[in-house]
This record gives C-alpha cells, sequence and structure tokens, in this order.
C-alpha cells in the first residue's frame, strides 16, 4: 500500500524547487491542455473545475488560457504545494484525492495531472465521480508500466526493494472507469522522455519532483561498486541527447 504521510513529506519537500526541476510535468499539463478540446463535446462550458492534485497550480494555469472567468479551485495532499499554489494567487486547499473535502456533484469538470499513480485508482476513481456533476468530465494524466524503464533496469537485483513504483495498464484504468460509473471513456498513451548529462542528475530530478518510490525504501548501505554497477548499466541507454528517464503517459477522459 502507498505510504500517503511519506508521498506527502517526499511533495512537501520537493515544493520549493519544484517549478524550477518539474520539466515533464509541465510538458504534460500543455500536452493535455492541447487535447482538451478533442476530447470536450461541442459546446461544453463548465461552470466550476476542480485540479485534482494540483501540485503548484499548473493545471489552473493552464485551464486559465481556456476559461479565465470560470471558478477554479486545485486540491493537494501536500500543504507546502498547496501554499506555493496560494502563492501565485491561485485558489487551492489540502485535501485527499481519495477523500475528497467537497460535496458531491461539486464540479462540471475535473482536471488531474500526474497525481492519480499516487491513489489507489478504484478510490480514486469513486471519488471523483462523486464530486463530478451529471453530464461533467473526468480529465486526466497518469503514468503506465514502462516509466522509469531506466531505473528500473539500472537498480535491479541489488536488493529486494522497489527502485520504481507499480503502474496500471490503459486497459486496466479503462475497466475501472467504467466499473465506477463513468462513459465515453477515452484513453491515449505516449512515450515521453526528458534527458540528462548523468545520473546522478536525472535521480536528482526525479527525486526533486518528489517522485521517487515512496513504497519502499533501502535498508542496506550501497556501496562503490554497486554504485559503478549502476552508472554503467545507466550509460547504456546513452543517446545523443544525453541519458534519458522514460515516462510511459496515459491521458484521457471519461463522463459522468
Amino acid at each position: 500500500m502507498m505510504d500517503k504521510s511519506a508521498v506527502c513529506r517526499a511533495f512537501s519537500k520537493a515544493a520549493a524547487q519544484y517549478d524550477s526541476l518539474a520539466l515533464f510535468q509541465r510538458r504534460i499539463n500543455e500536452r493535455m491542455l492541447c487535447l482538451l478540446p478533442e476530447h470536450m463535446p461541442a459546446g461544453f462550458h463548465p461552470a466550476s473545475i476542480l485540479d485534482a492534485g494540483c501540485g503548484t497550480g499548473l493545471g489552473i494555469q493552464c485551464m486559465k488560457t481556456f476559461w479565465p472567468e470560470v471558478g477554479m479551485i486545485g486540491c493537494d495532499l501536500s500543504p507546502e504545494m498547496v501554499d506555493a499554489a496560494r502563492r501565485k494567487q491561485l485558489d487551492a486547499i489540502i485535501g485527499d484525492i481519495e477523500d475528497l473535502p467537497f460535496d458531491s456533484a461539486s464540479f462540471n469538470l475535473v482536471w488531474s495531472s500526474l497525481s492519480l499513480q499516487w491513489c489507489p485508482p478504484v478510490q480514486a476513481f469513486k471519488e471523483l465521480f462523486r464530486v463530478i456533476s451529471p453530464g461533467g468530465m473526468l480529465f486526466f494524466s497518469t503514468l503506465a508500466p514502462g516509466t522509469l524503464k531506466e531505473i528500473s533496469h539500472a537498480f535491479s537485483g541489488f536488493d529486494s526493494a522497489d527502485h520504481t513504483m507499480t503502474f496500471h495498464t490503459a486497459d486496466d484504468l479503462r475497466k475501472m472507469l467504467a466499473e465506477t460509473g463513468f462513459r465515453k471513456v477515452r484513453l491515449e498513451q505516449g512515450t515521453h522522455q526528458v534527458f540528462y548529462p548523468d545520473i546522478r542528475s536525472a535521480m536528482t530530478s526525479i527525486r526533486g519532483i518528489g517522485a521517487g518510490n515512496v513504497r519502499q525504501r533501502r535498508t542496506s548501505l550501497f556501496g562503490k561498486q554497486a554504485w559503478k554497477t549502476v552508472q554503467e548499466r545507466y550509460e547504456s541507454f546513452r543517446q545523443e541527447a544525453g541519458l534519458p528517464v522514460t515516462y510511459e503517459v496515459v491521458i484521457g477522459s471519461a463522463f459522468r
């Protein structure tokens, strides 16, 4: 099970430098914004919007380019992330996607970018379904298997710790959405890579945006020879642009 307190600590620790390191997160928010018109039905114009797992407010800032006059609020588990969003003059409160602090049918549109992988998806989808009004829309992105494959390969075999999270396939997500009651489910998956000059830079970025694995921590020391082997394994992925960090991203919509 995901340790929520560990997730909260990781993102709270990351909040101060999040915007400077979140290149990938910004890219996915912008990609979602570009795809949003394709997923919306003709004439769809929300009166109230929730950014579930808002972080520092990147999603709200994106959506304000479409609907500057619509009421929007962000919700995030991390108090420091909420504070960072508020410093941008964005409306945000502390809250858990699995137990949202809103009345049922409160929002016409719920946006959630790269947050659902931190939640048990069945519980998260049930709660998002609850707060969406009839005819309303869920628009989200999350991570799929194959994400951080370089990290998995580089660290494999050294101990029993999980060095990356477990992700759900698009087919799994489609089934869970349908079983929750969502209709008109549309999912698309793509591969995204961010490049770094060396493995330390890659891992610093992953940790710096709060995206390290919080399910299980190492209990043994990591020696110089082991670290050398990790570096050599990761170097086998090097491309002209540098060392890649790969993310498999599912972007999807569903309606209540």
